[in-house]
């Protein structure tokens, strides 16, 4: 059985990851972050046993792997257990390429889940990348309006049937599709508690795991206790702070 780490893994490079087939042949796969996740690179690297992080500019730094031994492993992981179809097609390429550069027939494996479940740290991964908590304070309705995104450059409303709420909307302006859980404050539906019990289950191993620690804070206490004007204005300074 695969396990969460891996799962996490394969979540966290559909988001961030590329397979990267240069014109004269070479083959490498890429986890680029900045600098306030290089941990995260060392933590896969330390995980995978392969691979290098290197340096690209003062506040960027890749996971890199580059030779054939290891690229066939990277294959083997993510092989049959790629979810979004841009990952997928992009793969394929890769590993043409592969089989043509080192005379090899490894075959591409459809899918073996198509969606995600919240029973397995794909999503938490997929967050890591693609992820956004929110909380923000709307004057006209003298109220707080809280959300929880994924974003891609694909449809990805399978997240409405594996989280069973939220909405899929569209942004014309970066040519994405958003999930979203929205109004988790005062919406009744209690299905919205199920992305805070998700991400104590499979925590988020990138600095969104203060972001979302953060935005629970907040949800809490404005759920659980008074909200006085003192109180008011507090939340509303630390809402700014949960993406920063």
């Amino acid at each position: 059985m695969i396990n969460n780490f891996n799962l996490w893994l394969i979540g966290f490079l559909e988001a961030e990851g590329s397979f990267i087939c240069a014109s004269r042949g070479d083959l490498s796969f890429v986890i680029t972050q900045g600098y306030r996740n290089i941990a995260v690179l060392y933590e896969i690297k330390k995980f995978l046993g392969f691979g290098s992080v290197i340096k690209q500019s003062p506040t960027v730094f890749r996971f890199v792997v580059q030779n054939q031994i290891d690229l066939l492993k990277i294959i083997n992981i993510v092989n049959s257990k790629l979810i979004l179809k841009d990952t997928q097609e992009r793969f394929k390429i890769f590993l043409n390429n592969y089989n043509l550069r080192y005379n090899q027939n490894i075959e591409y494996l459809e899918p073996t889940t198509p969606i995600p479940t919240l029973n397995e740290a794909w999503i938490s991964g997929f967050t890591d990348g693609e992820g956004c908590f929110n909380i923000s304070f709307i004057e006209t309705k003298d109220r707080f309006y809280i959300r929880f995104i994924l974003s891609q450059n694909e449809d990805i409303s399978f997240f409405k049937e594996v989280f069973g709420v939220g909405s899929i909307e569209y942004n014309k302006t970066y040519k994405c599709w958003s999930f979203v859980i929205k109004d988790l404050c005062t919406c009744k539906d209690p299905n919205n508690k199920i992305v805070l019990d998700y991400f104590e289950k499979f925590p988020l191993k990138t600095s969104k795991l203060n972001s979302f620690y953060l935005w629970k804070y907040i949800m809490n206490q404005l759920l659980n206790t008074k909200v006085t004007p003192e109180k008011r204005a507090a939340l509303k300074t630390l809402c700014k702070l949960i993406n920063n």
